[in-house]
């Protein structure tokens, strides 16, 4: 499976998966396709993807409004931001994902709010958040220029159709290469068991923590017993 291009010398071809996984050659065409599609590349015949994940909506206007956010990062704010969050994770014991995305810290750093109910208007931000961390976040974009008005409507105007097409595609390049990478690490967990390694080999030819080589191989049993049923 693979890709032919039309270039002026001849048709290239590029070999994209050879071997005999129906799910493994799966993944790497969704991957590739994605990828193609984030450089420009569009289909020609309807079908080959769902083009209605693209349409408009309520969860469309959230992603452009994160697509906007990392079209035009503010680095510095961002980075101090997320200093905050590193330093009230500590204080609090938790995972610092638990405190702010590191999406939801690029839409405060670009956006800017002043309020509580511009603060609401980003994605991520619920009552819960709100109410949680809403008046420390405050005091940091108080003290910045807000360059940027609110509400956000006008983001979905502002963003070219063709530059959010390519945005999304490349968020979906990035998920099926993250899938395609846990195929191949469950896959060589079983090569390992198939040649009767231990935990501590399993963590050697993947790289992964004990812990990590114990959760995987709790959710292959986990596949297997579903099968089995």
């Amino acid at each position: 499976m693979g890709w032919n291009e039309l270039e002026q010398e001849g048709q290239r071809e590029t070999i994209w998966f050879e071997g005999a996984s129906w799910s493994e050659m799966l993944l790497v065409y969704r991957h590739r396709l994605a990828a193609k599609l984030g450089e420009g590349f569009r289909p020609i015949i309807e079908g080959i993807w769902d083009e209605r994940e693209l349409a408009q909506g309520r969860g469309m206007a959230a992603q452009r409004l994160i697509c906007y956010s990392e079209l035009n990062s503010n680095e510095d704010f961002y980075t101090e931001l997320v200093s905050w969050r590193r330093r009230k994770a500590s204080m609090e014991r938790k995972a610092p994902y638990l405190i702010a995305s590191n999406r939801l810290l690029k839409l405060i750093s670009v956006f800017c709010p002043h309020t509580r109910e511009e603060l609401l208007q980003l994605p991520g931000v619920g009552e819960n958040k709100a109410n949680e961390y809403g008046d420390e976040l405050l005091e940091l974009t108080k003290v910045r220029d807000q360059s940027r008005f609110f509400p956000l409507d006008w983001v979905e105007e502002t963003i070219d159709d063709e530059v959010f097409r390519s945005w999304v595609y490349k968020q979906k390049e990035a998920k099926y290469r993250a899938e395609i990478e846990k195929f191949s690490l469950r896959r060589k967990a079983l090569e390992c068991l198939a040649e009767g390694q231990n935990i501590s080999d399993i963590c050697l030819q993947t790289g992964l923590e004990r812990r990590e080589a114990v959760e995987l191989l709790e959710g292959l049993e986990k596949m297997v017993i579903r099968s089995m049923i």
